[in-house]
C-alpha cells in the first residue's frame, strides 16, 4: 500500500522543480501503474511476513533441541 500512497504523493513533490502543472503531473498517472505498484507491494509484504513466519518458527525449534535450558517462547508481533 505504501508504494501506491508513494506513488499519489509523487506529483505534489515534483511540481515545483518541472513545468507542467499539478492536475498535468496527475493526469500521465496510469491506473496499470498503480495496479502494479499495488501488487508489488503486497508480493513484498507477504515475502516478508514469510520470511518472519519462518524464522520464528526456526528459532522456535532450536530451542526444543536444546535439553536442560530455559525455553521462553518468543511471542508474535
Amino acid at each position: 500500500m505504501e508504494e501506491v500512497v508513494s506513488d499519489l504523493l509523487s506529483p505534489l513533490a515534483e511540481a515545483p522543480y518541472r513545468d507542467e502543472s499539478l492536475g498535468e503531473l496527475y493526469r500521465q498517472l496510469e491506473p496499470e501503474d498503480l495496479l502494479y505498484s499495488f501488487m508489488i507491494g503486497a508480493a513484498i509484504s507477504t515475502l516478508a511476513s514469510g520470511a518472519s513466519a519462518v524464522t520464528r518458527q526456526i528459532r522456535i525449534s532450536s530451542m526444543a533441541n536444546c535439553p536442560g535450558e530455559t525455553r521462553k517462547l518468543i511471542p508474535r508481533a
